[in-house]
């Protein structure tokens, strides 16, 4: 059977703003132009004229029927392979793999799952993960096929000149994109922002794209007078936002390999970020500034105050080298190259 001949489905919940959703998204368009791919969602913000757009607004309401849905799409259109996104299909393709033994499932396992080792006897036989990172050693042998294939994202074509980052002079803008949830932890992002004007003679700016259920908290957080919130919501002009300058700063508690620190790096943002997940294999000394104590308040300021004090030269040093590896490892062409080798069995 030829690559054309073949038939994918990817499988996403829904298909709105999100890292997972996003990367879903391209994955998708981009095996479009290899095998008769489709798509299944609750809802999905584009191409919802197409043919191979499955969309079931019931999706989400029970396990048992969301299993029904997919198996009867499986039986009705014969695809030969089912890529899951997200942790409940990942639950789903271990029970649909042992109905359809000539269907190959594969779960793409976008984060590490601390403290939750269960679920690993939960997947379907073949994993593909961001990063070998994301997976205990001790749980690969239970498994098929572990395939890595690294996130890939838009290669930015303009990249923030020095003088407009607002490093050394007038307000700090401290930036942050993704869900304003639990994962994110912006709320340590707020009290880092308060040490930080604390100690310097400066406004500080706390940027955030995105949206989510701790909007309502992270509005009645005590601040420092010298630091203001800025909550934009949902941006679709990612690159403008960008452009504006500051610094990245990732607090988050889990992650995988964050999307937004890989756009924030293609337009020369430099990088504060904790080192959980896969993010030390982007962040080093030579693209960023890690934290590895990811709790300690303490360790994210003085990242930054290095930041603001580091020589312009080093600053450029550091950010250009982010970029070149990003070019090099994480553009969505790689990323669509992995899954057809991943699909067709060549890896």
């Amino acid at each position: 059977m030829t690559s054309v001949e073949k038939k994918v489905l990817i499988a996403v919940p829904i298909q709105d703003y999100g890292g997972e959703e996003l990367r879903s998204s391209r994955i998708y368009r981009g095996l479009q132009r290899h095998f008769n791919c489709h798509l299944l969602s609750q809802r999905s913000d584009f191409e919802s004229e197409s043919e191979s757009v499955h969309l079931f607004p019931d999706m989400n309401s029970g396990v048992f029927r969301d299993l029904l849905i997919l198996a009867r799409l499986i039986r009705e259109e014969r695809f030969d392979a089912v890529l899951l996104f997200k942790r409940r299909l990942g639950f789903y393709g271990f029970v649909l793999e042992r109905f359809f033994p000539k269907v190959k499932f594969y779960f793409n396992v976008a984060n590490f799952w601390q403290d939750k080792n269960i679920l690993w006897k939960f997947c379907p036989s073949n994993l593909i993960t961001l990063s070998s990172l994301l997976i205990p050693e001790r749980e690969r042998n239970g498994f098929s096929e572990v395939a890595v294939v690294p996130i890939g994202t838009e290669l930015a074509d303009h990249f923030v000149e020095f003088d407009d980052l607002g490093i050394k002079y007038g307000s700090i803008r401290l930036v942050s994109a993704g869900k304003l949830n639990y994962q994110k932890n912006h709320e340590l992002l707020l009290v880092v922002a308060n040490l930080l004007a604390e100690n310097v003679n400066r406004e500080v700016i706390v940027d955030i794209a995105g949206d989510g259920p701790n909007r309502a908290y992270l509005e009645t957080m005590e601040l420092h007078p010298r630091v203001r919130l800025v909550l934009r919501g949902q941006v679709t002009d990612m690159g403008s936002f960008f452009m504006e300058g500051g610094i990245y700063v990732q607090t988050s508690r889990y992650e995988g390999m964050p999307n937004a620190l890989l756009e924030a790096g293609c337009f020369g943002l430099p990088i504060v970020a904790a080192n959980v997940g896969a993010t030390s294999e982007l962040i080093s000394e030579r693209t960023g500034w890690l934290v590895d104590n990811t709790s300690d308040q303490s360790e994210y300021l003085e990242r930054l105050l290095e930041v603001i004090s580091t020589p312009v030269e080093l600053i450029e040093q550091t950010r250009l080298a982010l970029r070149e590896k990003i070019h090099e490892q994480h553009s969505i062409e790689n990323m669509i190259a992995g899954y057809v080798e991943v699909i067709n069995g060549d890896v």
